[in-house]
């Protein structure tokens, strides 16, 4: 006896699986909510701003932007290959931030 399977594709409609039976029990459970004192100076901290550069110094380099920075160089000098290479002497976003900067001071001598 050979029996012939065909595929059969049979679509189910999408949940969404929540902690709590309704919406109106979640937004009420998340606005009773009380975080202790602790705790909301802990996430203070952790969001510092010199914690998070902090943080980003001490972080080892990301070899996948290492390699996609080695790629997008590669790809700049084969493009400009044979040309001379391009400044941004014409370029009015860099004369910009030079003007704001020498009036900002930052070249001055200290």
């Amino acid at each position: 006896m050979i029996h012939v399977m065909s595929p059969d594709t049979i679509l189910l409609d999408p949940i969404s699986v929540y902690p709590w039976p309704t919406k109106e029990q979640f937004a009420e459970a998340f606005l009773n909510l009380r975080l202790t004192e602790s705790d909301y100076q802990l996430a203070l901290k952790q969001l510092s701003n010199a914690e998070v550069l902090q943080r980003m110094e001490n972080m080892p380099n990301d070899p996948a932007l290492s390699q996609q920075y080695a790629v997008a160089m590669e790809n700049t000098r084969v493009y400009n290959q044979g040309m001379a290479p391009s400044t941004g002497l014409l370029n009015p976003i860099a004369w910009a931030q030079f003007i704001q900067a020498w009036r900002s001071g930052k070249f001055k001598k200290k």
